[in-house]
């Protein structure tokens, strides 16, 4: 969450079709983590994921869900990521304001995975 629907398929004369789903944030994420890796693929330049770095999580707000959570993020100036102050998938203020997104779960302590645009 977010990023859903994802669609992956065949066209009938073989080309391939992404489908991303249609809010702003979700789509960016999306892209990051599926589209952008698949179009690297098919284009012959290799697979190369935007590899997610563990990084100290300062201002954790205590929300949480049974799902992977993509939350944005903006790094201070001391190394830290700060969640950017967001009101959904469809906020292209806070997409914009943010270095990319935490990767967050319900176990998720101190330190989480961070993935940067």
């Amino acid at each position: 969450r977010p990023g859903k629907p994802v669609l992956g398929a065949v066209g009938p004369q073989g080309q391939l079709i992404c489908g991303l789903p249609g809010n702003p944030v979700s789509v960016a994420i999306t892209a990051t983590q599926i589209a952008l890796p698949l179009l690297r693929a098919i284009s012959g330049q290799g697979v190369r994921l935007n590899r997610p770095v563990m990084i100290k999580w300062s201002d954790d707000d205590g929300k949480r869900i049974d799902l992977l959570w993509h939350r944005l993020a903006k790094i201070d100036k001391d190394g830290q990521a700060r969640l950017v102050p967001e009101r959904g998938s469809g906020d292209l203020v806070a997409l914009g304001q943010s270095d990319g997104f935490l990767i967050v779960d319900a176990q998720s302590q101190s330190h989480v995975p961070f993935v940067s645009w």
